[in-house]
């Protein structure tokens, strides 16, 4: 679950199950996966299953409403849900309503021989339809209909297009846009934990096998350290017991402490996997969020040490909010020490 508790998430716990809602009738994706998530929450099966069964019977007649009461009200999770949200009103422009119900309700009515249907009226279970995606398809849609499958609880999975659409490199792309835009919806708890990591490794293992399918391997160009921070602007004077450092010195190491001398901020970068290197005047490939600044108030009084690990006491021992660090220099900056 999101560590931040959603005022429907709240409601449920603390016994006030009122129905999820929004103040406007135009839903975006986000709003329905917090509706679907809501409804299969807290909302009761029986019920989600009348709503279904309720719009079948308007929109394809009594027949069809008397044949899918038939089945487990289970079937109806997504079905009902979305039933339920229409008649309330709600529309998305993101995603169809009718043709999501339509393909739904087609699936309903999957042919069935001899066995499956003496089965069907024993059970009232319906035999599960096979999804595919047809030949032709990009290779993008097939992604798509698994990360909806996993979001929604879909169990069928789609057959992998003969013609994939995209090349290795392409797909790959696509895979990290994902893994950007889901660490933002995670972020601003717009999907549940649990779902985003299941997401989250089924796109990561498309990564990683269009990878493996590459053929050619990349060589990368060594660049000389002088080279690479040849454009960084930094102060040369030594700051107390801490004799300046030059950017080259720093290049693939993994943590450093710079001081601005003008605004007295103590920067602590941390690397990550590679070390630090520079792109003009800016250090690059550092955690942001494990590197800060702290103010010093009185720099002879604090700059009493000469080494890293005094220094790092020193560092956590300011009690003050820890601030993001930018990772630009000046000239009115020096480099303290590394490791």
């Amino acid at each position: 679950m999101a560590k931040k508790i959603t005022k429907e998430l709240s409601n449920a716990i603390s016994g006030k199950t009122s129905e999820i809602s929004r103040p406007y009738k135009e839903l975006s994706k986000i709003d329905v996966i917090k509706f679907l998530n809501w409804y299969s929450g807290f909302g009761d099966i029986n019920d989600i299953k009348g709503y279904a069964v309720d719009y079948v019977n308007q929109k394809y007649g009594k027949d069809k409403a008397d044949h899918i009461s038939k089945f487990q009200a289970t079937e109806f999770q997504t079905y009902g849900a979305i039933c339920r949200m229409i008649s309330r009103g709600y529309t998305s422009k993101t995603m169809n309503f009718d043709k999501i119900l339509d393909e739904q309700f087609q699936k309903m009515f999957t042919l069935m021989n001899e066995n499956q249907k003496e089965e069907f009226v024993k059970t009232g279970v319906r035999p599960k339809a096979k999804k595919t995606v047809h030949e032709g398809v990009p290779y993008f849609e097939y992604i798509e209909l698994n990360i909806d499958n996993i979001v929604f609880g879909d169990k069928n999975k789609p057959e992998i297009p003969k013609e994939l659409g995209a090349t290795n490199s392409q797909i790959k792309a696509y895979c990290e846009s994902i893994i950007e835009q889901l660490d933002k919806d995670l972020a601003n708890e717009y999907i549940d934990k649990r779902i985003a990591t299941k997401v989250r490794t089924y796109v990561q293992s498309i990564i990683d096998e269009q990878k493996a399918k590459r053929k050619t391997v990349t060589r990368t160009r060594k660049v000389s350290p002088a080279k690479i921070a040849r454009s960084v602007k930094y102060c040369r004077e030594n700051v107390c017991q801490f004799l300046a450092v030059s950017p080259i010195d720093v290049i693939g190491k993994k943590k450093l402490y710079a001081y601005d001398n003008k605004t007295r901020r103590l920067y602590c970068y941390v690397a990550l996997a590679g070390g630090f290197t520079f792109k003009g005047t800016t250090l690059q490939n550092f955690d942001i969020k494990r590197s800060s600044f702290k103010t010093i108030r009185d720099k002879d009084k604090f700059f009493t040490m000469n080494n890293i690990s005094k220094l790092n006491e020193a560092y956590n021992g300011i009690k003050q909010t820890v601030k993001e660090a930018t990772g630009r220099f000046n000239e009115q900056i020096s480099i303290l020490i590394y490791s």
